[in-house]
Parts: C-alpha cells; structure tokens; sequence
C-alpha cells in the first residue's frame, strides 16, 4: 500500500467537501495507519468496523472525524482540516504499526494492545536477515539495548537465541511477505514495524522488521536513520505496547532523530503490561563470584552485607534481591556477613567449594549443602602455600581460570597478581607479575585495583569479567586477550 503521501502543496488546508486527488492521498494515509475505513479495505486494527467510513477522493463527513481524532491524539491542534502542523506529522518518517486510536483517552490503555502480552516472559530474539549497512554484531549491539533498556525496568527477561526464536528480526524491502498493508515502501516514510506477541499476528506474532531501504547508522549524531532509536521504538511493539501519544516517548510514532533512553511515559506503560522490575543500581563492588553446583548459572555480587543475584540465562539480575548475606549464606563466621575482600570457586580436588577471604583469614563454602564448611575461618598464609608476603591479606580479587588456564586461581592485588595450582596446592614459582604485563588487552584503568572478578556461564562461557567502580571490563580466557569496546557501564549491562 503506497504511504508517501501528501507532499504535494494542495494538500495544505484540505478539508470537508474537498474533491481532489490529494484527497484520496490523505484517505489512503488515515486508512493505512488504522483512523479510517475505506470500501474494501484489508481490516488493519481491531476495531476496523468501528471506524469511520468514507467515501475514497471525498473530504467527507468521515474523513473530517477522522483527521480530528489524529489531531486530538497527536495533541495538534483541531481543526478537522490538515493545518500545517498536521501535514508536517505526516510527512515525518514513522513506524509503520497502526495508531490504534480506540485506545485513547489516557491511562495505561494508551500503551497497551488488547489482551496482548508474552505469557512466555523470557521470549528470545534472534536476527535471520541482515543488512549491508551494518554488520550483524552490529545490528545485535542495538537489539541488545532495545530489548535491555524494556527489561531493566519491567518484569520480562527478553534474550538473543541462536535458534527457535519467538521474534524473528530481519531487514526486508518491498512486500516481504507479511501482507500488502505490511509492504515496505522504499526511502524515507516507513522505517519499520514490529508485531504484537502471540495470540495476534498469528506467525507473525512478536517478529520485528526494518525497511532496508533506509540507510542504517549507529553514529552519533546519526549518519542515516538511527538504528538503536527505530529498534528500541519496535521493541517495544514487540513487547505488547502501542504507540504514545507524548512527543517525548520512545513509543511516539514518529521518527526524529536519536531518541536512546525510555521516558516516564515509556516506563510506566511496560510495567502496565508485566509489573515493576526494581534496579538494584549498584557498584564498588566487594567480591564477585559464579555459582557451582546447584547454583550453577547464577552470579553472585556481594557489597557491605548484602548481595545480588544475576541469572546468566535471562541475562538479569534475579528479583526480590539484594538479600542479607548472614541471614542467606549459612553458618558464615559474623565477621564474613560483611565487607569481604574475593570469592572463587575451586577446582580439581577442590571443586565444588567456594572460598571467600577477608583481611588475612578465609573461609571454604559448601555449595552442595549450602553451607560454610566447619572449622573455619582459617590463616591464608598457613593454608595457601607459598603465597608472597604481600597476598595474604587484603587481596582486591580473585577468579579461577577457565579454558587453556583452568586448574589456576589467579588472585589480584594492587597491580600485581599470583597464579596459584589447583593440582599442586601451592603457588607457581616466578609470581607475582604485573597485571599489565600479562593480561593483554585490559583498559588501563584495570591494570590496577581490580575491586572484583567473576567467570561467564551458559551464553558466556569463556569470559571473565573484571570489575572496578561504576564500570566493567571483558576477559576471553581462549584468546588470552581482553574483548574490544571496554571497559563499559555496570548500571545498564548488568544491573
């Protein structure tokens, strides 16, 4: 269906009893985006049958109620004519899903498709068509902060999958497959649409398309049309919301240049759909460390006496926490349910403890009984052999290696580290080193005082993540390289 509509100057102060192409023009526009009903027209919103009809190239009775209620939801002003602002709205790039005017006036009704919502609330995404403009890592970087920026404040844990995805993402042109009202049309009018969950759209329920017609950035300012904008827009159709009425709002149906960050008005109308998600914002963290055993894939962050734990499946942070540590973590000695110092688990003999330090004593945990081993605390220098003077207090962090290093615990101080052997108990010969030396690829900002350190599971596997401040840095244990792009914010891509 055409939609590069009302470009022409006779379409200025168009109104009742008007009888001129540019008409049909402004009819073809209101009937695509669901404010009008034309004879034989495709049903593109729920309440089709409700609006008004009109006769095509008349400026009739319904085509005027039909501008006033755009006017009245796109708070233009009303005249039942197009004005100049509301010709210019209408001339602007938009998502291509339908306004859905039955769902005004206000309240969270206004964000909210009828009855449509994920009952599945970890639905994965997953990109099966690409574009030229962008490579794949790239167009899954902005997907990663649409889907992130939603789930962070609403109770829906939406993740990337390499198979059997509940929204299938890809760029298209033309008529692509999904009806000819649905039919992408070309450079500069719609950018893309994205498809309510199940049950409506039937296979086509949550999948999200782009016009890869558009030239796609990720620039700042954007070079083309902005990527993360459009996405983070579509996401939330995706997610079960319409579009807003408030100029400000991600959910705004049309585009005008980068918009990143989710309003009030944005906030309030996913959490209208699946519930508050409250933000556990924060950082400096104590210790970090990876659950073993039965808490395998989770990730645990300990600060003062509380802690906060993070699924690696969902991608986020678990609900209900931070929780206390002495009243979740059994039979701690009182001085360890506060302020500790590193966390790693043990490997070989030693796999399926954990061992948590503070000042120059530490503690082995459990995790099959969940609960701290007796006897302890115990001396780090008369336990862990041949440490240097300088690591038994006070250690900043430690982690067990994984891939080509496993079998080692590394242990961080200052701007130094040791490498100790699983297998022998007891310290490699030739340590400590210098953590610039010989962790390449780490900001410089993390070449000294790492504050915590932890190993990825499930989707990241292969990764240690190395903490300090309000920030994070990425470790590949096979390449023996820090990942490119780091450090980055802890606040939003993990907390």
């Amino acid at each position: 269906m055409r939609t590069k509509l009302l470009l022409s100057a006779d379409a200025l102060d168009l109104g009742l009893r008007a009888a001129t192409p540019v008409v049909g023009e402004l009819q073809a526009y209101l009937s695509r985006f669901g404010w009008l009903r034309l004879p034989g027209q495709e049903r593109v919103v729920a309440a089709h049958e409700t609006l008004p009809n009109a006769q095509p190239g008349h400026f009739d009775d319904a085509t005027e109620a039909a501008v006033v209620d755009f006017q009245r939801f796109y708070r233009l002003p009303v005249t039942g004519r197009l004005n100049p602002e509301t010709l210019a709205l209408m001339r602007r790039p938009r998502c291509g899903v339908p306004d859905k005017p039955a769902a005004f006036p206000g309240g969270p009704a206004n964000f909210v498709a009828a009855s449509t919502k994920w009952s599945n609330l970890r639905p994965g995404y997953m990109l099966s068509a690409g574009t030229a403009d962008l490579s794949d890592a790239s167009v899954y970087g902005a997907l990663f902060n649409a889907y992130r920026s939603w789930c962070l404040v609403a109770q829906i844990a939406a993740h990337r999958v390499s198979s059997g995805a509940d929204i299938d993402v890809r760029f298209a042109t033309g008529d692509h497959g999904d009806g000819a009202t649905n039919a992408f049309d070309g450079v500069g009018s719609i950018l893309a649409h994205g498809f309510y969950p199940p049950p409506n759209g039937g296979d086509l329920a949550g999948d999200l398309h782009f016009d890869d017609a558009e030239t796609w950035t990720r620039d700042l300012p954007p070079t083309g049309t902005d990527l993360d904008t459009v996405a983070l827009h579509e996401a939330g159709h995706t997610l079960g919301l319409d579009h807003s009425d408030v100029a400000s709002a991600v959910m705004y149906a049309f585009y005008g240049g980068a918009r990143r960050t989710l309003t009030d008005d944005d906030i309030a109308g996913i959490r209208s759909v699946y519930g508050t998600r409250e933000r556990n914002l924060v950082t400096n963290f104590d210790a970090t460390v990876e659950g073993e055993g039965p808490f395998a894939g989770k990730g645990y962050f300990f600060y003062g006496s509380r802690y906060l734990r993070y699924d690696y499946s969902d991608d986020l942070p678990d609900p209900g926490y931070p929780k206390s540590i002495a009243a979740e973590w059994h039979d701690l000695p009182a001085n360890f349910t506060t302020g500790i110092d590193a966390a790693f688990s043990g490997q070989n003999a030693f796999a399926g403890k954990l061992y948590i330090f503070k000042g120059d004593r530490y503690v082995r945990y459990d995790w099959a009984t969940d609960k701290t081993d007796p006897g302890y605390p115990k001396s780090i220098a008369a336990e862990w052999h041949d440490l240097p003077a300088d690591f038994t207090t006070g250690i900043d962090a430690a982690v067990t290696g994984k891939g080509p290093f496993a079998g080692k615990a590394y242990l961080f101080k200052g701007s130094q580290y040791i490498r100790y052997d699983w297998a022998t108990d007891k310290t490699d010969p030739g340590y400590p080193k210098s953590i610039a030396a010989m962790w390449p690829g780490l900001p410089a900002g993390f070449t000294s005082g790492i504050q915590a350190a932890m190993n990825g599971q499930k989707g990241f596997e292969g990764k240690l993540y190395l903490f300090k401040g309000a920030d994070y840095a990425r470790y590949d244990w096979a390449a023996d390289h820090g990942d490119p792009g780091y450090p980055l914010p802890i606040a939003f891509n993990w907390l």
